[in-house]
């Protein structure tokens, strides 16, 4: 065999795999073309769209919003309890801060999920810049299937919502292995905050991943929590940590559990002459 034949056979060899994997992507990623608006009336102010599930993968939109519109944008997928569960809730909403970079009104921007499920996070970017971190709300995901968008804004019909899909890269069908399992439990200072990209516990999954360590952080803080029970203190009509260390921990069966409490419980409020929770409660 000649050396023109030989190249000529290599390079054969070398498209093929290409074009298959090509077209194995193409039929992953069928979305829909065109631009679509959700919000005109009631029944069409949500769209869902499956696709097959992928532990690790990216999906590309451009928004548009107008007036005052606020929606969810949800991925769904298999955990190892079930086979269809909510994984990642993205809220977002115009005219209000939200996040450093946020949505703007009437300005088409592209918006980027990035999920990835050994560290059980999304990344969320909107041009190009990350906007936030959001961790799993299931329980050991295993993939991803399915995107839906809904627009929740009160009055949908006056409060366009206009998507385009503008592209998507899913690899590994399905995550095996074990992860280590953290709950981050505490106040405002551990739960999700509009005004910033992440809290320490949005940013520790990427940093063990970073040490080699695949993991699963759940966020369970709840702004203005104390220590004790709502009967000790109830200016903030919230479960606190002894009434849901059940549900939000021991349920979790963690292998790590950070507490970031204190803040509430010692604030001395106006007119108050001790703070919301004496010695004897901690």
């Amino acid at each position: 065999m000649s050396l023109k034949t030989r190249i000529k056979f290599r390079l054969v060899s070398f498209l093929i795999p290409i074009m298959v994997c090509c077209n194995a992507c193409q039929e992953e990623s069928d979305f829909p073309s065109e631009v679509i608006r959700l919000g005109t009336t009631d029944s069409d102010a949500s769209i869902s769209i499956g696709f097959s599930g992928s532990a690790t993968g990216s999906i590309g939109l451009t928004m548009e919003c107008q007036k005052y519109t606020r929606g969810i944008i949800s991925l769904s997928g298999q955990s190892k309890l079930d086979s269809s569960v909510v994984v990642y809730n993205y809220p977002f909403r115009i005219l209000r801060q939200y996040y450093p970079n946020k949505l703007v009104k009437g300005e088409p921007q592209q918006l980027n999920l990035d999920w990835k499920l050994s560290n059980a996070s999304l990344k969320v970017y909107l041009d190009s810049k990350l906007q936030t971190i959001r961790l799993a709300d299931s329980d050991e995901p295993v993939s991803i299937n399915k995107i839906t968008i809904r627009n929740t804004s009160v009055r949908t019909d006056s409060s366009d919502l206009m998507v385009k899909f503008t592209g998507s890269v899913f690899a590994g069908d399905i995550l095996s292995g074990e992860r280590v399992r953290i709950v981050a439990f505490g106040t405002s200072t551990t739960a999700y905050r509009n005004t910033i990209t992440g809290v320490y516990s949005q940013r520790l999954p990427h940093k063990l991943s970073e040490a080699g360590i695949d993991n699963i952080v759940f966020n369970e803080g709840i702004g203005g929590s104390h220590t004790g029970r709502l009967s000790d203190n109830a200016r903030h009509k919230i479960p606190h940590a002894l009434d849901r260390f059940e549900s939000s921990v021991l349920s979790r069966d963690p292998d790590l559990v950070i507490m970031c409490f204190g803040l509430n419980d010692s604030w001395v409020d106006e007119g108050a002459d001790q703070s919301r929770l004496s010695l004897i409660h901690i």
